[in-house]
Order: structure tokens, then C-alpha cells, then sequence
């Protein structure tokens, strides 16, 4: 999902004639990636480079929407591979092709430090460190539609749920897409976030929509450690938490560009069957064996 704004000339990457990428949807963005991701086994994929530029094109910030590069980064460092950061990315730097993006860092120049990104950078990387599903786990696409793409990575220590949303939109994740004590989770802070963001949960039973022993059931949760049925992401209060009779699912929604991430429960693997040892038949003339 290409976080453009709009077209502007003369943006060079990769030596492409065209004067920007592209504005492309989630659906379009989920397609390609899996397209590409095919051929490569899941070592050699965790292994590939994740990076917004490089010293080889233009800066990535300079055909970003405000707050693109943050959700950029969000991407970056929870898709499978090894998150690249190219020197000056953290101060929001900007460059329409690889010359103008192989200028030092801006130590003793404040005046060129555009957005001072350095905070987010190291909790993304705290966290991809103290993840392991981040590093080793599997990924689960859960939404992909217009401006918003979402996914889990999973392994069964812990899971991590990824929602990067450009515009102002709401997410729906279908029922049986979290597990209820993944769900319980989402009551809580979310462990990186960047914009207006909220996670809804909605109560009911799997197949009727009715209330239930569900603990979400009844449409009041505690969210971030206080009661009023609100959820914060990164501290931030917003959203009501709506009963509306539905079956258990989930609702993230955003007043703008926005991503938040949430370390879940992990997610348990399905037992094997248990091994049958085959019963041979008695030798002829033998106890028990028929005449």
C-alpha cells in the first residue's frame, strides 16, 4: 500500500519513468506482495530486506502523506524480514532521487531535521526484539480493503496484531479471526501507536448473535485500566465500544492516517493426531488365530 499523497515530478526510484509511485490500494498492495513473496521460501523471506529507500532512490518522505512514514515504519519492522533503516529516515528527511538522498545526517543542522522520528523507530525496534512472532512467527492476512490493511504474526508464545489504516475508515475483523483470549487482549493498550486509533469488541454468540458466557458479552469492558467503555491505543482514549448484537469480532477504527499494533496470546497449535500402531496378525496356527 504505497502511502503517496500525489504525483509530483521528477521523483526518481529506481530509475522508473514515472513521476511518483503510484497510489494503490490494500487489495492491490496484498496481491503484489504475494506475487513477489511465492517464489522464496519462508527462511529466505524472513531474510529479505524490508525498506522505504534506499541511497539508491528518492526518500520515501517526500511522496508520503503526513504521517506516512510512521506507518511506513509500522509496516517495516512487523512484515516478515529485517527492518532497514537508511540513514536520515529518522529525521524525516527528503530527496527526490538517490543523489539527493545520500546527504549526512543532520547531527549539527537542526534547520534540515523535518520530523523528528527516532522515538518511534526504537519502540518498533524494542519491540520486534522482545517479540519473538515478530521475528519467527507466521503471518495471517485478516484485512485488506481500500486504505486499510490489516494482519497478525503468530507463533505460540505470542501473537501481534497489525492494523495501518491511510485514511479515516473502519475495520472490521470477522468472527474467529482472533481467539477469545486474543480479544481479552485488545481490552488493553496497544503496544505502539501513531494517530487516532481504537479497537471495539463485539459481544454476542458465534452463530446466533446472542449474549453469552462470553466475558465480552454484555457490551461493557474495561479498557487501558478504566471503566466507561472506551479503549485507548498508546494512551489515547477514543471510540465507544459498541454492543450491537453481532457475532464476536472486532472493529478498529480511525479518524485519519493511523496504525497501531497489539501484542496478543499466542496462538496455539493444533494437536497432532495421535499415532496408531498397527496390530499384526498372528502367525498361522498360533493361540487365538483362526484355523
Amino acid at each position: 500500500m504505497v502511502l503517496a499523497r500525489r504525483r509530483r515530478p521528477h521523483v526518481n526510484f529506481f530509475g522508473t519513468p514515472l513521476p511518483g509511485p503510484n497510489r494503490t490500494g490494500a487489495e492491490d498492495f496484498l496481491a503484489t506482495h504475494l506475487d513477489l513473496a511465492a517464489p522464496f521460501s519462508w527462511d529466505v523471506r524472513q531474510q529479505n530486506m524490508n525498506a522505504l529507500n534506499s541511497h539508491d532512490t528518492a526518500r520515501a518522505a517526500t511522496v508520503m502523506i503526513d504521517g506516512g512514514q510512521r506507518l511506513g515504519a509500522v509496516l517495516m519492522f512487523t512484515l516478515p524480514g529485517v527492518p532497514v533503516v537508511h540513514a536520515g529516515d529518522e529525521f524525516g528527511l527528503k530527496g527526490n532521487n538517490g543523489e539527493a538522498s545520500r546527504t549526512p545526517m543532520p547531527w549539527n543542522d537542526p534547520d534540515r531535521v523535518l520530523a523528528d522520528l527516532r522515538e518511534d523507530y526504537a519502540a518498533l525496534a524494542a519491540l520486534r526484539r522482545e517479540q519473538s512472532a515478530l521475528t519467527g512467527g507466521g503471518i495471517r492476512w485478516l484485512h485488506a480493503e481500500g486504505d486499510a490493511l490489516s494482519f497478525v504474526r503468530e507463533a505460540a508464545g505470542s501473537s501481534v496484531l497489525v492494523v495501518v489504516i491511510r485514511a479515516a475508515a473502519d475495520v472490521h475483523l470477522a468472527p474467529g479471526s482472533l481467539n477469545v483470549a486474543q480479544r481479552v487482549a485488545l481490552d488493553g493498550d496497544s503496544a505502539f501507536s501513531t494517530g487516532h486509533i481504537s479497537a471495539h469488541i463485539n459481544p454476542g454468540h458465534l452463530d446466533t448473535g446472542q449474549s453469552s458466557a462470553d466475558p465480552l458479552a454484555g457490551g461493557q469492558i474495561r479498557a487501558g485500566g478504566r471503566a466507561g467503555g472506551q479503549i485507548r491505543a498508546g494512551g489515547r482514549a477514543g471510540g465507544q465500544i459498541r454492543a450491537d448484537g453481532t457475532a464476536p469480532g472486532a472493529l478498529i477504527c480511525t479518524r485519519g492516517a493511523a496504525a497501531a499494533v497489539w501484542v496478543l496470546p499466542g496462538t496455539p497449535l493444533p494437536r497432532a493426531a495421535p499415532r496408531l500402531t498397527p496390530v499384526s496378525a498372528p502367525p498361522s496356527g498360533a493361540p487365538g488365530s483362526a484355523p
